[in-house]
């Protein structure tokens, strides 16, 4: 995705969802490649691994911090914004 061409409310920073999906994946990556991968068996093995790492407390905290984000896009009708 080229976050060149991307609107002002997906900026980097924004409380766009966006955020949360580039989250989880880099969390999932993280995990499959600390190791050495020697084939697509591995990659497949690493990942339902990594997967199984995901705990419910996680998932809920970042369900409720998504849910924040969107009430805050809901709130400014999607204009830019800023969120620490």
């Amino acid at each position: 995705m080229d976050r060149t061409r991307l609107p002002k409310c997906l900026a980097p920073r924004s409380p766009d969802p966006l955020h949360w999906i580039f989250f989880f994946c880099g969390y999932i990556k993280n995990k499959v490649y600390a190791r050495e991968i020697s084939n697509i068996e591995d990659v497949r093995a690493s990942i339902t691994a990594a997967i199984a790492t995901v705990t419910t407390e996680r998932l809920q905290r970042t369900w409720v911090e998504l849910d924040y984000r969107l009430d805050i896009l809901r709130t400014i009708k999607g204009a830019h914004a800023v969120v620490h």
